[in-house]
């Protein structure tokens, strides 16, 4: 919670206002703004393998090691979506940037607080969904292939950075999402692999 709020003080809106100041690197800017609505690819893959893999359980067919770390992976995606929409309704803050005519930004309208339980768009910025997504699903990773954590780690920070970078979020939504899905990732895979003693 402190590190939220020294975030929110200090660092979001200077570093948000210091890179569209600095936007050089957005030189097909009007090209990216569609990307803001694009259903996030990770909760798709998620929800495809959670249905195929929940249904291969529920036939009866044994899952082996891989399939078992996938359906953890993709159900932990899906909670974290789930609580990840909870969260944005109630939190109800504006993105850093102007992606479209209508959205609420602190750059583009000077709207930066939250607006409480009234998470809607264009006030859904915290906490970043694609965060929570790819963390959710690394998290289960990190626990159970462990000789890739530094692959895990340099794209975690890949995608965080570029959501910055292009203004998509604030620091604090991108730290949020991460912390909201490495929380989700462990707690389903410690659950369900303890309950179940290595296997389901």
């Amino acid at each position: 919670m402190l590190d939220h709020v020294l975030s929110k003080n200090w660092i979001d809106r200077p570093l948000a206002f210091w890179i569209h100041t600095h936007q050089s690197h957005l030189l097909a800017r009007d090209d990216l703004a569609p990307l803001a609505g694009i259903p996030n690819p990770t909760v798709l893959a998620s929800l495809v393998a959670f249905l195929l893999l929940g249904f291969l359980h529920l036939a009866k067919r044994p899952l082996i090691r891989v399939e078992q770390v996938a359906l953890v992976s993709s159900s932990s995606v899906l909670i974290g979506e789930t609580i990840k929409d909870v969260l944005k309704w109630a939190f109800g803050r504006p993105s850093p940037d102007l992606w479209t005519m209508s959205n609420s930004s602190a750059i583009g309208s000077q709207a930066y607080q939250f607006h409480w339980f009234h998470g809607i768009a264009p006030f859904n910025s915290f906490p970043s969904g694609h965060m929570t997504a790819l963390t959710a699903f690394i998290a289960v990773l990190w626990m159970h292939y462990p000789r890739f954590r530094v692959f895990y780690a340099a794209l975690c920070l890949s995608v965080a950075a570029a959501l910055i970078a292009f203004n998509f979020h604030f620091l604090g939504d991108v730290i949020a999402g991460a912390m909201l899905g490495t929380m989700v990732g462990l707690l389903q895979s410690s659950l369900l692999f303890e309950k179940n003693r290595g296997t389901l």
